[in-house]
């Protein structure tokens, strides 16, 4: 029989572009209040144990349209599904058959990747000299990167870090 491997890391980077694409038709105050509710109630859902559904998800994500963010998801896993390759089709015609009628089903809830989630929000990494640490909404407004010669330039730096590097000058 044809068993459904789940990866959910793939699934929820999928999931994360969607909720991206979403957050991005909400005036601006709301988009990143949005996708930290999202992010919320995923890590929350998979400490549990317990799969993202999206019909709940939606609903607490706005209660005065509660179908709105699950009917967004639906629409937008399907417009990825039919950009797919044809040739994902083009197994043996029981196969296929199969796999078509199975396709057409779109998937309700998510077995969410924590990993994915958390790198989401937030970029962080380290070496033996540097460790580092940053919302991932600050990437392109205080904080941009050349992947030509894979460099952070960082503005606004936090007032407790400049005061160590400029012991000598008093802010005001």
């Amino acid at each position: 029989g044809f068993i459904d491997t789940l990866d959910t890391e793939q699934e929820t980077q999928e999931f994360l572009q969607i909720v991206e694409e979403y957050a991005s038709t909400l005036p601006e105050d709301e988009s990143a209040e949005t996708k930290s509710k999202v992010i919320e109630y995923c890590v929350e859902q998979d400490k549990q144990g317990e799969s993202v559904e999206f019909k709940t998800l939606s609903g607490q994500l706005d209660s005065n349209a509660p179908e709105k963010f699950e009917q967004f998801v639906a629409l937008k896993k399907r417009e990825r599904r039919e950009i797919r390759p044809r040739s994902e089709s083009t197994m043996n015609d029981d196969a296929s058959s199969e796999l078509a009628h199975g396709e057409s089903v779109i998937k309700t809830e998510l077995i969410p990747d924590r990993k994915s989630l958390k790198n989401y929000l937030r970029y962080s990494g380290k070496n033996k000299e540097v460790t580092l640490s940053f919302a991932a909404t600050a990437l392109g407004t205080d904080i941009s990167f050349d992947a030509s010669d894979n460099t952070l330039t960082i503005k606004n730096l936090p007032s407790r870090l400049l005061k160590q590097l400029k012991p000598d000058t008093t802010e005001n």
